[in-house]
């Protein structure tokens, strides 16, 4: 039974917070990510910025993802701001500092708890006791315990205000970083040590500290919580660790009140005097100070037992009932990541997992070497470890795993396969080759050799820390518990109800140019003069009933609308492009579109006053230019559209720019000045400035550049710039255009980039066949859609054939066949293939094929 931790009214007198709604529910929890709420949680607060700084990317996509813990079940939000995609009817706490305001409150939580508080640090088996002392603290009364294995700085803050005042115990890990601070915030009673092992020695190298001496600075560190104990209580030590007595020595010099002994010694205050190991759970007895208990423990493994009885000795020190409380540890499961088992489908049969991908030590693999070589296997199949990085070994490293390879020899398993540096020489040590595969370098690698030698009847047992990323096995796990990526993806029928009631949708193309100067051309030759034979709506004809399905249309018009008869760039631009202002202008009202952008390499073509021409055409047909004007502030104004949807807003701004190009600026004169006509310059100083002041008023910001190479699939100079547009300017999207073809898209910072929409309608003859490129480019469809809590927001993108020599000036939208060439594409062009698996959902909606991403 959980109960409330805070009133609504006290979290504002803590934290000088203001709700912008009542809050007429108790709050049982606070909790800051999607990952870590519970099954079944409820009347919890959500505090999506408690680990991010407010000056980045990040703290903006943080406070998008509150809708999602609305609609898990979250009464409210404490924020800096209210997210622009949750409804107002949703209470948000608004407070100046989220860390300090959760800090604050844990302090004044901790200052008027009346629990028991229970601190568990160690090298090894810190969420495994946890956990476990948490399961027998709750048999006898209320409990509050830190979740997933939040056991450093801030995420105990945040554990610490989860304390409700007549909680009864309170059990906490601790990991080595601030165990000092930590422990004095919290004055323990009880300070579980589970063991000292040889882990952090990296680190104690790096600050001096060799051999015995590193081993020594990591004891004192492991010790000092011994400090903090509360007047009269008890430090929880191993008698078994091979370094007990040092330990005890330190509890000593730390005064500590009381001490108490678990292990197999027979001076053990807690003493395991029987066992029985079984594949899948220990049958114990224990002795406490000639007081005999028996029990089953539901987890493998002796290294459990052990932390089994430093939980006993925990609950013992501070004077709860053993008898009562000792049947829990036959109803507990192992955390996600810390040992659980999946089943999954395999080659006929299946195959056991065993998954233990969040950390991993030496003695922990030891464990590991024995519990696997309990576990019963089917006829053919094999005990197989798949074995991972072990971080912080230092200079002992290679004599370890020498050793570790000893060990492991002597083991039941009959195959071991490695990755990482460190089991790279375990590998080369391990001396029977017959029963270990190749050491591989990638994750790829080791996927590819899995999925050849794995066998249905095997259990595999997946072990190594999650760093470094780039190797971490838990990213294993999830490849090979999901379906076969390699597999054609099926595609998805579009499953959106677009009614203008709780429906957006803003259509955004690429380059824009309905072609006159080609067409001249074209018709010199002997050719079709497509705008004069068949009129300006003929290229709109395939693409318009999409147009018209969206709430606005914005495109990238590449062309100057001027009836100038000459331009001052005649003979010095390679390129120079004007189009019939009239006759452009009808046909885009006539296909729904608000706004074009003139942020590119085009909208000078006819020098200033052909600009100003283009953009008094625009505005007196109705349509909204941006990305120029007739000096720097005009041309760097943002599009702002605003909509309303069941009583909610949504704020969308794009921004339009062109990317510095020295020619043009010095030879053309495009950008624009202080009091010069021209485009707007992609410039990251006046950018960043720009988009702090649109997200501080809610817009949801659009960065569109014109940038890259002509007729390229992958702009790897536009790269980095993307990446400062979203880390330094927090752009929340970019959809990029300029080389007239579509390019890759990517998520990075968090964000999606789109490197190249490609063409709209570019009635050029273009140049894919010469460049041997694939024929396609994008149309991007933004959704947002709106419910009780408040929208979300997902991109389509419709590939469609913009290559003129195929089409006959009528882009179209690509067939299944083609949709198929281009999913199999752009899966190739991902640095990993899985994410597009995970990310990108290849759809159909109304019988056009288009992938679909969703948005923060």
């Amino acid at each position: 039974m959980s109960l409330p931790i805070i009133t609504a009214q006290e979290l504002v007198d803590i934290t000088q917070g203001a709700w912008t709604q009542e809050l007429t529910q108790p709050v049982h929890y606070i909790r800051e990510s999607l990952a870590h709420i519970e099954e079944g949680l409820t009347n919890f607060l959500y505090a999506p910025e408690f680990f991010y700084s407010t000056a980045t990317h990040s703290r903006d996509q943080a406070l998008l993802t509150s809708l999602d813990a609305v609609e898990k079940g979250a009464i409210g939000c404490i924020v800096t701001q209210r997210p622009r995609n949750l409804a107002p009817t949703v209470p948000c706490l608004i407070v100046a500092d989220v860390q300090k305001a959760i800090l604050t409150l844990a302090q004044y939580q901790r200052d008027r708890a009346k629990a028991k508080f229970i601190f568990v640090c160690g090298s090894v088996g810190k969420s495994t006791t946890k956990n476990l002392t948490a399961s027998l603290c709750k048999a006898v009364g209320t409990v509050t315990k830190s979740v997933f294995n939040y056991n450093t700085g801030n995420s105990i803050e945040l554990m610490l205000a989860n304390v409700a005042e007549d909680t009864q115990y309170m059990v906490q890990e601790v990991a080595i970083r601030n165990i000092d601070k930590q422990a004095s915030l919290i004055k323990p009673d009880v300070v579980i040590l589970t063991m000292v092992e040889k882990e952090h020695v990296s680190d104690q190298e790096r600050a001096g500290f060799f051999g015995d001496d590193a081993i020594n600075q990591i004891i004192e560190k492991k010790c000092r919580p011994f400090a903090h104990l509360s007047y009269d209580g008890t430090a929880v030590l191993n008698i078994d660790n091979q370094y007990y007595d040092r330990i005890l020595a330190k509890a000593k010099a730390h005064n500590a009140p009381n001490i108490l002994t678990f292990g197999v010694h027979k001076d053990a205050d807690i003493r395991l005097t029987k066992y029985q190991l079984y594949a899948n759970h220990s049958e114990v007895t224990i002795d406490i100070k000639g007081v005999f208990y028996n029990y089953t423990l539901s987890l493998a493994g002796m290294h459990l037992v052990h932390n089994s009885l430093s939980s006993i000795a925990a609950l013992y020190a501070v004077g709860g009932d053993i008898a009562a409380a000792i049947e829990a540890f036959s109803h507990v499961v192992a955390e996600d990541k810390k040992g659980n088992f999946t089943d999954i489908l395999w080659k006929g049969g299946s195959v056991t997992l065993i998954n233990d991908t969040t950390n991993s030590t030496l003695p922990a693999l030891r464990a590991l070497f024995k519990t696997l070589s309990l576990q019963p296997i089917s006829l053919g199949g094999k005990r197989i470890a798949v074995l991972g990085s072990v971080p912080d070994l230092g200079s002992i490293m290679q004599e370890e795993m020498e050793l570790l390879a000893g060990d492991a020899l002597g083991s039941s398993i009959d195959k071991f396969y490695t990755i990482g540096e460190e089991m790279l020489h375990f590998n080369n040590n391990f001396t029977d080759r017959s029963r270990i595969a190749d050491h591989v370098q990638s994750l790829e690698e080791l996927e590819l050799v899995l999925q050849e030698e794995l066998c249905a009847g095997d259990i595999v047992a997946l072990k190594s820390s999650r760093r470094p990323e780039h190797i971490a096995l838990r990213r294993i796990w999830d490849r090979l518990t999901t379906k076969d990526a390699n597999k054609k993806k099926s595609i998805v029928q579009g499953d959106f109800a677009k009614d203008k009631e709780s429906h957006i949708n803003v259509l955004i193309g690429g380059d824009t140019y309905l072609g006159e100067n080609y067409q001249d051309l074209r018709e010199s030759k002997g050719k079709t003069h497509y705008l004069k034979r068949y009129g300006y709506d003929h290229s709109f004809l395939n693409l318009a009933p999409l147009m018209q399905d969206s709430d606005c249309v914005v495109l990238n018009l590449e062309s100057a609308l001027t009836s100038m008869d000459k331009s001052p760039l005649d003979n010095e631009k390679g390129f120079v492009l004007n189009g019939n202002p009239e006759a452009t202008i009808a046909a885009l009202n006539r296909h729904n579109v608000k706004a074009v952008m003139l942020g590119n390499n085009h909208a000078m073509d006819y020098g200033e006053q052909g600009l100003l021409d283009t953009i008094s055409a625009l505005k007196q047909g109705g349509i909204t230019p941006f990305g120029a004007g007739s000096d720097l502030s005009s041309g760097q104004a943002a599009l702002a559209l605003h909509f309303k949807r069941k009583g909610q807003e949504f704020k969308l701004a794009i921004i339009s720019a062109y990317h510095y190009n020295m020619n043009y600026d010095k030879v053309y004169k495009f950008y624009s000045g202080n009091t010069k006509p021209g485009v707007n310059n992609l410039k990251i100083s006046r950018l960043q400035e720009q988009i702090a002041r649109l997200k501080d008023e809610g817009y949801y910001v659009i960065m569109s550049p014109h940038w890259g190479k002509n007729y390229a699939l992958r702009q790897f100079q536009q790269t980095s710039q993307a990446d400062t547009i979203l880390r330094r300017c927090r752009a929340d999207l970019i959809l990029g255009h300029g080389p007239h073809v579509f390019n890759e898209f990517q998520m990075r910072q968090n964000a999606w980039v789109i490197f190249s929409l490609g063409n709209f309608i570019f009635n050029s003859e273009g140049e894919y066949e010469k460049h041997q490129l694939p024929p396609y480019s994008f149309v991007a469809s933004l959704n947002v859609a709106f419910g009780k809590y408040g929208h979300r927001k997902y991109l389509d993108l419709y590939p469609i054939v913009s290559c003129n020599r195929l089409t006959q000036f009528q882009p179209s939208f690509v067939s299944e066949q083609q949709f198929e060439q281009i999913t199999a594409w752009h899966r190739l062009m991902q640095y990993d293939a899985s994410f597009f698996d995970n990310n990108i959902i290849p759809t159909q909606t109304g019988g056009r094929y288009h992938f679909r991403l969703s948005l923060l």
